[in-house]
Formats: C-alpha cells, sequence, structure tokens
C-alpha cells in the first residue's frame, strides 16, 4: 500500500485529482571564503506516466505550498484520475528518491550578488533587486556622515592657504597704494639733496652728502619693497593653484562617494554556489493528488 496526500485546493469549484509525484529535501550550501552557510528547502512536484520511464525529475517544476500544509483526505465530492501502475509499487519510490537527489546535486544552486565596489554580497535567498536596495538604503544612511569625515578633513588645509593668500594679498594692495607714492617722495629727495650740493657755496657739503645719503637709502628701501611685492604677487598665485587643486581633489572624493552610493547602475558579480552531494538530505518523496 502506498501513502498518497492531498494537494490544498482554493475554491470550491469541481476538483479532479491527478497523481503526481512530489519531492521534498534539505540543502545545505556552503563557502568557506564568502563565509557563508546558509540551508534552503527544495520542493518539487512532477508528473507520473504510464511509460517505460514513468517518472523523470526534468519535468519537475516547484511546488509553490510547503509539505506541512498537505491534507490526508481529498476533498468531499472530488473526482480522481488515473494511477500509473509504477506509482502502485512501494519500492519504486525508493529509486525515485535517489534520482531526485542526483537531479538536485546537478541542477539546485544558490546565487548571490556581490558589490564590486564595497566587497558586500547578498544574503541567502535575497533577491537581486533586494539587495540593491538594501545597498542604496544603508548608502544613504551613511552618506551625510562620510561627507561630514570628508569636510573635516579639507577644511583645514582651506582655512590653512586661505590665511596664507588673505596675507600675500594684503601685501600686495599695500605695496600698490604706496608704490607710486614712494617713487615720488624717493625721487624728489634725491634731486633736492643733490641739487643743494651743486648749487650751494660748499659744493659737497657734509650736510648735502648725507641728505643725498638718506635720500639714495630710500631708493634702496623701495627695491626691497618692489622684491617683497614681486615675492607676495608670486605667493598670491601659488596659493589660489593650491586652493584649485585641492577643491578639485574634494570634488573628486565627493564625487566618487556618491558614485560609490549609487546603485540604481551599479552591476552586481553574480556568485553561485553548488550543494554537494552529502549536503542534500532527502526527507520525503511520495505519491500525491493535486488538482489538474
Amino acid at each position: 500500500d502506498v501513502p498518497a496526500y492531498y494537494v490544498p485546493v482554493a475554491g470550491s469549484s469541481e476538483i479532479t485529482y491527478q497523481p503526481r509525484l512530489l519531492g521534498v529535501a534539505r540543502i545545505n550550501y556552503s563557502d568557506t571564503k564568502l563565509k557563508i552557510n546558509a540551508a534552503a528547502d527544495a520542493v518539487f512536484l512532477t508528473p507520473i506516466k504510464d511509460a517505460a520511464i514513468p517518472v523523470d525529475w526534468k519535468n519537475a517544476q516547484k511546488a509553490g505550498f510547503h509539505p506541512n500544509t498537505l491534507e490526508k483526505n481529498p476533498r468531499p465530492d472530488a473526482k480522481f484520475g488515473n494511477i500509473p501502475p509504477a506509482a502502485s509499487i512501494p519500492k519504486n519510490y525508493a529509486e525515485w528518491s535517489k534520482d531526485f537527489a542526483n537531479w538536485l546535486f546537478s541542477n539546485e544552486q544558490l546565487t548571490l550578488y556581490k558589490n564590486p565596489v564595497t566587497g558586500e554580497v547578498s544574503s541567502p535567498g535575497e533577491s537581486e533587486q533586494e539587495f540593491k536596495i538594501r545597498l542604496g538604503q544603508g548608502s544613504r544612511e551613511n552618506r551625510d556622515e562620510l561627507v561630514a569625515k570628508l569636510r573635516a578633513k579639507y577644511t583645514p588645509q582651506y582655512l590653512k592657504l586661505q590665511e596664507k593668500l588673505k596675507k600675500a594679498q594684503s601685501v600686495v594692495e599695500r605695496e600698490n597704494a604706496q608704490s607710486k607714492e614712494k617713487g615720488i617722495h624717493t625721487a624728489v629727495k634725491v634731486g633736492g639733496a643733490l641739487l643743494s650740493a651743486f648749487t650751494g657755496r660748499k659744493l659737497l657739503s657734509q650736510t648735502n652728502l648725507n641728505k643725498a645719503s638718506t635720500a639714495i637709502r630710500g631708493v634702496s628701501s623701495s627695491a626691497a619693497a618692489r622684491k617683497e611685492y614681486q615675492q607676495a604677487v608670486q605667493a598670491e598665485k601659488d596659493l589660489q593653484q593650491q586652493l584649485t587643486d585641492l577643491q578639485a581633489q574634494f570634488d573628486a572624493e565627493l564625487a566618487a562617494m556618491h558614485a560609490k552610493g549609487n546603485t540604481a547602475d551599479l552591476k552586481l558579480e553574480s556568485l553561485v554556489i553548488k550543494p554537494k552531494k552529502t549536503d542534500i538530505d532527502v526527507q520525503l518523496v511520495t505519491l500525491v493528488w493535486a488538482q489538474g
């Protein structure tokens, strides 16, 4: 005698049961490198035919229900299709169980998805779309914190360069304002001292020499000021370039951060884990009656 179960039927329309073979197995998937150790239930239905090969698991389809929902009794007034002779022989189920295990070994696999940017791997049973959604949520939650850290990294450098630039610009502005006045004033002093020397009673009196010497030192002082001015102009140019480079570096890191968090166009890597034969535990292979 072969035990049989009945697949739950939705609705109250006329029911005609047809024989099917149900296979239930527990499959363990493991990968030490990915640190994955997961289990999945495999529940399949396949037809039983009155043929030389009555059962071929290649025709199996996912059952779509949990084995615990199987019913022990048929629905009232249900009709039944013909049962193939092979389905009434108990020893056949042991062979079909082995065939089921081999078929699972050849066809079942666990597919995971990996973010190539962060290296994060999806959870077992998580679809590609679900994984992308989770990555996007995590990215948005961390983005503000990451941007704050990035700004904290660049702000001291930026302020330091700004302070140096401010000092250089101050020198340039001061020298620009004073250069014309200094040049005119120095020329008048030198010219006046030499004129006194040549027109006075004493051609080169000590007083006139001192006046000329003081005026000439003014010229030397003006030359030093021009040198300081030129150095300040070059420093201003260099500092502005450094600020431009710093801003470009900040923008590049910020763009990379946003690109890293953008999962819409992210191409995930597929990771396939195949089970070992010893990781396939066939729990049930039995006759069931299903609608249609």
